[in-house]
């Protein structure tokens, strides 16, 4: 009911606009035309009464339209210009019913009862809507007091001094008549004043229609005041058409706060215009400071001016009603001035206030930083002493797979290899997760076929498929030949979420489908991470894909759809939280930490797209996942890059034939023992023996040193083609002996560096990489792993 009453318009300003110029143009035809016939007073005054009481009606109607304040301030002008009407009524049934002069009579009473219930309604206009302070109640009273003394002065110079100078006469009539214009005068005054306080873009209209009804009104008052002194004043003269127009602004300015203060009230300010007032106010205070003086001017103005016009008044009025006016405006000042003092000590709190607050974020800041640092620390010790002993189980059973043990000792190395496997997987998820939680999750921006990333996923899982006789599909649809992204962390996410099809798939198998979508415009993502890595002082991956050829942005979907048990529709909101799954049973039963779809979702979001699943219970799931990325035209890359980008898995090693000068990169010839000269820097001596028999199943020896020290002495006595370089190591680490090795033997003998180390936290690659090492391995080592890596140096 609310709505709909707000909602309805009765009239729209334009049409009150015309109706008032209508009734106007009628009331003048009116008296060209029949002012002398004997009805004329009875449809004049029947106008007159008619205009008045819609101009309440209308101030009714914007009452009813607004809110809180707003509503009770027009109910009381309505309330006003009802009480005007009634003064209105009484006066045509004097002047038609008995044929007198209405002035003065009893319906005086009602005009003069309009002032004061105007003056409550302009009133709470005034008031805000909060408390006010007792010092804001004495500023306005000031302010009421400053006017009503003003207007009197100036009134009794320019209006009642010389009404008794010039005819001598001071009856009750007179006076009756001189203060309706000093009334609307104090009224005026008083509104303008509200227009001062309450400056409000787009709502000040209705109060500036009251304000032109009051100024029409003040005019014909005084004019009606000379009139009743001169005794020339004739009901339904021209005269009476001042009154009406102050009805018809009255009635407008009901209709325009209708239709433009629906919902806010005139005294109330916007919040979206808050800035704009406070700004207006702030600029306007400084100029208001000098108000005493300048009416302190205007005063002696007056008194000068109109010397002559208060000679009827004795020399001690004069000086009272001066001092009085100008005690008012200094006192006014004293308070603004109080006013701007404790202003000035509440912003100079506040921003002490606001230092301090700051000072405690930057304490706070500093403080959560040094945990955050404590807690990378922590992750990487720990991560470095798992990984350590965790090389030595997952290589020696890897090592003892490939012999030829019998069946129960094959099945119990098996075990121990997979259970190894396992909780690498754990502790590489805990270390992700860290990781994207504290935000130091980057990705890298490194162009590699798509196809073939994905073709090597499904093949990683294809063996737990064949065992549990699973089928695989795959289709793949007009996807771009490279793109530009983190295989690894793409891998995972595909990984993640085939391994997790195998798992819970019983009978039936999966498919995995791909498609792309080449968008016309727009950026990637900037949730994508520009981090790329360093490789001998080359620019990083982010400056390298500025001078790449982009071939456009793709956005690529994948789906992986199972046959296997599904998900009910209440446990799906549960699947992408750290440490959850859908179910406790299936927990119990297939086990997983719920680490991998949470990961999975943020490492998706970090690639700019989203992760969701479609499921039904007992039927099976279909989970989706979508990237944007560039793709690349590869024949823009750089011969390192394309020879990453050509490079097969299971490329043949790298060799360098028997009498062939030694330079770096320069080998060729098939794989034979001993052509390569490797030199292994290991403290640890379980992972130097596991190293030793990894290399040596590959067709290799090497050398091996206990530290960095160690490794710069052997580099004295014989020249290496590669070194793997464990980074933690007693007397000098890893890092520091790169550095030593690059500066000691610059130019083509220089040995092929691999990072081989137990920690695996964000960055330390790129920390090998700048140290001058060529490659980073992280542990545990797996030997088809350190295949690849010898075989890079050949590609290099």
């Amino acid at each position: 009911m609310n709505d709909l009453r707000r909602n309805s318009e009765i009239i729209s300003p334009k049409s009150a606009a015309i109706l008032a110029a209508l009734i106007l143009l009628g009331r003048l035809l009116l008296l060209v035309l029949f002012r002398t016939e004997n009805h004329f007073l009875l449809i004049d005054d029947s106008i007159f009464i008619i205009t008045s009481a819609l101009a309440a009606l209308s101030l009714l109607y914007a009452a009813g339209m607004s809110e809180g304040r707003t509503k009770r301030a027009w109910t009381f002008l309505a309330v006003a210009q009802a009480a005007y009407t009634l003064g209105e009524l009484i006066w045509g049934m004097i002047e038609v019913g008995q044929h007198e002069n209405p002035f003065p009579s009893i319906g005086d009473a009602g005009f003069l009862i309009f002032y004061p219930i105007f003056l409550i309604g302009v009133g709470v206009f005034l008031f805000p809507d909060g408390p006010l302070s007792g010092r804001e109640k004495i500023k306005i009273f000031i302010d009421a007091a400053i006017i009503a003394f003003s207007a009197v002065f100036v009134f009794w110079i320019f209006l009642f001094s010389p009404l008794i100078n010039a005819y001598g006469e001071f009856s009750f009539a007179l006076v009756l008549a001189m203060i309706y214009p000093l009334l609307d005068m104090i009224l005026l005054l008083i509104l303008l004043l509200l227009l001062y306080r309450k400056v409000m873009p787009g709502q000040n209209c209705p109060m500036i229609a009251v304000a032109l009804a009051l100024l029409s009104s003040v005019v014909t008052n005084a004019l009606f005041c000379i009139q009743v002194q001169q005794h020339s004043y004739i009901p339904g003269s021209w005269l009476d058409t001042g009154w009406l127009i102050s009805y018809l602004f009255f009635g407008l300015a009901g209709v325009l706060q209708a239709g433009a203060g629906r919902s806010e009230g005139i005294g109330t300010v916007p919040k979206d215009e808050a800035n704009t007032y406070g700004t207006f106010c702030c600029g306007r205070a400084a100029w208001t400071h000098y108000l005493p003086y300048f009416g302190v001017g205007v005063a002696s103005f007056l008194v000068y001016w109109g010397s002559k016009s208060l000679s009827s008044i004795n020399d001690f009025a004069i000086l009272a009603s001066l001092v009085i006016i100008i005690a008012l405006m200094l006192l006014r000042q004293k308070i603004a001035l109080d006013d701007s003092e404790e202003l000035l000590e509440r912003t100079l709190s506040e921003i002490e206030e606001r230092k301090k607050i700051e000072e405690q974020l930057q304490k706070a800041k500093e403080i959560a930083e040094a945990a955050t640092r404590a807690k990378s620390e922590f992750l990487a010790n720990m991560s470095h002493e798992i990984r350590t002993p965790m090389n030595a189980v997952i290589g020696t059973a890897s090592l003892l797979l490939e012999e030829d043990l019998p069946a129960r000792h094959q099945e119990c190395v098996k075990t121990i290899h997979d259970s190894g496997e396992l909780l690498l997987v754990i502790i590489n998820d805990i270390l992700d997760l860290s990781k994207i939680e504290s935000g130091k999750m980057q990705l890298e921006e490194q162009p590699f076929k798509l196809k073939a990333s994905i073709q090597e996923s499904i093949e990683l899982i294809r063996g737990k498929a064949d065992e549990k006789g699973l089928y695989i599909d795959c289709a793949l649809h007009d996807l771009p030949e490279v793109i530009i992204g983190d295989q690894i962390r793409l891998r995972q996410i595909l990984i993640n979420l085939l391994n997790n099809a195998v798992k819970f798939t019983e009978k039936g198998g999966l498919s995995l489908s791909v498609t792309s979508k080449r968008l016309e415009s727009g950026n990637k993502d900037s949730s994508l991470k520009d981090a790329g890595t360093q490789n001998d002082g080359k620019k990083n991956g982010k400056e390298k894909n500025e001078d790449q050829q982009n071939d456009g942005i793709y956005e690529i979907h994948f789906s992986v759809r199972d046959t296997g048990i599904g998900i009910a529709a209440d446990k799906m909101d549960r699947l992408f939280q750290s440490f959850s799954q859908g179910d406790p049973a299936t927990t119990r039963k297939y086990g997983g930490t719920g680490l991998g779809l949470a990961i999975s979702k943020r490492l998706v979001e970090l690639m700019g797209g989203k992760i969701w699943v479609d499921s039904e219970l007992g039927i099976g799931s279909t989970f989706h996942f979508t990237i944007r990325t560039n793709g690349c035209d590869s024949t823009s890359l750089s011969g390192i890059e394309q020879a990453q980008l050509s490079a097969s898995p299971n490329a043949d090693l790298p060799v360098r034939e028997t009498g062939q000068e030694r330079t770096f990169g320069d080998h060729a010839g098939d794989a034979r023992e001993g052509d390569l000269h490797i030199l292994l820097a290991e403290d640890n001596q379980v992972n130097q023996k596991v190293t030793l028999q990894m290399l040596s199943k590959l067709g290799f020896k090497a050398d091996v040193a206990a530290n960095g020290l160690e490794v710069l002495q052997m580099m004295e006595d014989r020249p290496y083609d590669i070194i793997l370089m464990d980074l933690q190591m007693p007397l000098m680490d890893g890092m520091e002996a790169a550095r030593a090795i690059r500066k000691r033997w610059p130019g083509t003998f220089q040995p092929w560096i691999i990072a081989f180390t137990a920690c695996a936290m964000e960055g330390d690659e790129k920390k090998c990489l700048d140290a001058g090492m060529n490659d980073y391995m992280s542990k545990p080592i797996q030997i088809e792993v350190l295949r690849r890596k010898l075989a890079n140096y050949r590609s290099s």
